[in-house]
């Protein structure tokens, strides 16, 4: 992490600095504000060119914490690019932003406890609701409480099951203390048109049974759904944008400009050593050095969200050398074969130097070098057969965040 006599880049300016730890995330919100950007004009051009006469709002999702990327500092970015409401997970996530002085509305989008119900109504949070426990809970409220009805159509997470959506929303409009703000389903394979369909037909057979007020929130669509299924959205007056918000899942060619990572991962050397040929690195010995070769230790490991799975797969860069991973990643440390760099550089890195683990903004892209993988989450849950999201927000265990803003 930069010390506080280390200069910072001209094409980056640190908003907060937080030297604890030598090793942490790099959250650059100038690739957030490029996303947002390139997101919100493309969802414009697709509503023109479908016929869409009226405007289409746009819900950022920023639960577990924006996705590991801090949902206080990036919540202001998003409103700014034009995102007028906030989904978060539980009534824990939406008052921590209440706290922080966030005004925009928000929905808990996940299940939330009976006894939410008073918090809600006094911080102004939107709960969702979906079964007749709610019902009986919101009838015995003594303040009106604002919440959104969640229907199944395809998903079989939680909602009402949309063949009994019409009984349930009829129940509802009997409890003087519900003032419903919405109704919204979610895509289970946003990436898959036929299946969306699938759903967006069972939400509109709802629709038609249960017309909404003018102006009333409807959704389904997420990330990608709001990109492959223009015709859910045409009748719905939100897309809910998450992940690809924040860099990743959306597929190249989609949008006009190519998603920026925002997310970084940096750390210093804590350890620089000389080792000879024939000798086993960390646990069980899973690399045996070839010759006598530099090895590097930085004071990251699975503890702060880095999978142990990748060890002896990962990569990592310093200044400009990609430089390979080698031994079992432990808890709290990694080690590196530091051999390109002193083939390249001429001399090993001293003690304190900053190495790169994953990029940011337009550096996050495919290396040069030959066989090597961008430094990437992408690139990360292909090696590990899962997905952008648990890594993501795996790494927000214990390291601190700096946030940039690059192209300042």
């Amino acid at each position: 992490m930069p010390s506080p006599t280390s200069k910072t880049p001209k094409q980056t300016r640190s908003l907060i600095h937080q030297p604890h730890r030598d090793a942490w995330l790099e959250v650059d919100l100038g690739a957030l504000e490029h996303n947002a950007k390139t997101i919100k004009a493309h969802l414009e051009t697709l509503s023109a060119q479908h016929g869409r006469t009226k405007p289409l709002s746009l819900m950022a999702v920023v639960k577990a914490d924006a996705y590991g990327h801090g949902a206080v500092m990036v919540a202001p970015i998003l409103k700014a690019c034009g995102f007028s409401q906030l989904g978060v997970a539980s009534i824990d996530e939406a008052l921590q932003l209440r706290q922080a002085g966030i005004e925009l509305p928000i929905l808990v989008l996940s299940a939330s406890p009976l006894w939410a119900m008073p918090l809600a109504s006094q911080h102004h949070v939107q709960l969702t609701i979906f079964n007749p426990s709610h019902l009986k809970a919101l009838a015995e409220q003594k303040q009106p409480v604002t919440v959104q009805v969640k229907i199944e159509t395809g998903m079989h997470r939680i909602g009402v099951p949309w063949q009994e959506a019409s009984g349930f929303l009829q129940a509802l409009e009997g409890i003087p203390m519900a003032k419903v703000a919405g109704i919204f389903s979610h895509f289970a394979q946003g990436d898959n048109p036929q299946a969306c369909q699938q759903q967006w037909e069972r939400l509109a057979h709802v629709l038609a049974e249960n017309p909404t007020e003018a102006g009333q929130p409807v959704h389904i669509a997420n990330s990608l759904g709001a990109f492959n299924s223009p015709q859910a959205w045409q009748q719905c007056n939100v897309a809910r944008v998450g992940i690809a918000l924040y860099g990743y899942e959306v597929p190249a060619g989609v949008l006009p400009q190519a998603l920026q990572p925002v997310m970084g991962l940096k750390a210093r050397f804590s350890h620089i050593q000389q080792v000879e040929a024939g000798e086993g690195v960390s646990y069980n010995h899973t690399y045996i050095t070839q010759k006598r070769q530099w090895l590097g230790t930085i004071p990251l490991g699975y503890a702060d969200g880095l999978p142990r799975g990748l060890s002896n797969q990962l990569t990592a860069s310093y200044q400009g050398v990609r430089i390979a991973q080698v031994g079992m990643i432990t808890m709290d440390q990694t080690v590196f074969d530091l051999s390109p760099i002193v083939e390249r550089l001429g001399k090993p890195p001293a003690l304190g130097n900053v190495i790169t683990v994953l990029e940011t903004g337009k550096q996050a892209v495919p290396a040069t070098e030959t066989g090597s993988q961008p430094l990437t989450l992408s690139a990360w849950a292909k090696t590990l057969n899962t997905i952008e999201y648990e890594l993501m927000c795996g790494l927000r265990v214990r390291l601190p965040r700096i946030y940039t803003r690059s192209g300042i």
